[in-house]
């Protein structure tokens, strides 16, 4: 499955200054960072930000004492900005750990004036697109949940094959809980697929109809600013 996250972007000039802005600071051989333009026909613009970093490394000399090395890597980071809904929207496939290093470049290339938003898509959204298949079934499901009068905490975690129905699920009456990642298999014209939603945003795709599950969560993006 590929991991997704997106953000909306602030700018204070238009996107094509953004994208012309990111194709002037191409990644060499030389530099210690910059953007690499990729070719794709699923729309909007692609690219990848390289940057060089270095790590330590623990090596045994001959003598069996340690000896500590720098080791010059390059990470790699997969994007794509485009348009919707009167809004400029940056997604990010397979995101690191921390997307720190693709922000900052992107902030650098636009200036006084960019801002960046995450965008968490709630369980509505979840319920809005998963209408547009012909089979879903929820097979996995996380949650956090509070029982105010027991002062107590519950951490929910259920999975089945056959799929969950949360409503026959009397104990999640009584309390109060959020979801934090949520499974479904879902059924398209023969086709099938998987979605997975999480509560920091990320969203993950696979099955032979990744292509179109990622349009329908697009579809679903926010059609306002907050």
């Amino acid at each position: 499955m590929t991991r997704y996250k997106w953000y909306r972007l602030g700018l204070p000039r238009d996107i094509s200054h953004l994208i012309g802005g990111i194709k002037k600071k191409i990644f060499t051989a030389e530099s210690v960072s910059g953007f690499i333009v990729m070719q794709s026909d699923s729309g909007g613009d692609n690219f990848k930000y390289a940057w060089r970093s270095k790590i330590a490394a623990t090596d045994i000399d001959a003598e069996g004492n340690s000896v500590i090395q720098s080791i010059l890597t390059v990470s790699v980071c997969e994007f794509s900005i485009f348009s919707k809904f009167d809004q400029v929207w940056l997604r990010v496939a397979d995101p690191p750990r921390s997307s720190k290093e693709l922000l900052d470049a992107l902030e650098s290339v636009v200036g006084f004036g960019f801002y960046v938003e995450t965008i968490v898509f709630s369980s509505a959204v979840h319920a809005a697109l998963l209408r547009n298949v012909d089979d879903c079934r929820l097979v996995s499901f996380k949650g956090v949940g509070a029982v105010a009068e027991e002062k107590a905490v519950a951490r929910i975690e259920m999975a089945s094959k056959s799929g969950l129905n949360l409503d026959r699920f009397d104990f999640l009456r009584k309390i109060d809980y959020s979801v934090d990642h949520a499974l479904y298999e879902v059924v398209f014209r023969r086709e099938k697929g998987q979605v997975a939603f999480s509560i920091s945003g990320m969203v993950k795709i696979g099955g032979s109809l990744q292509p179109y599950i990622l349009g329908l969560v697009e579809s679903e993006l926010p059609k306002k600013a907050a």
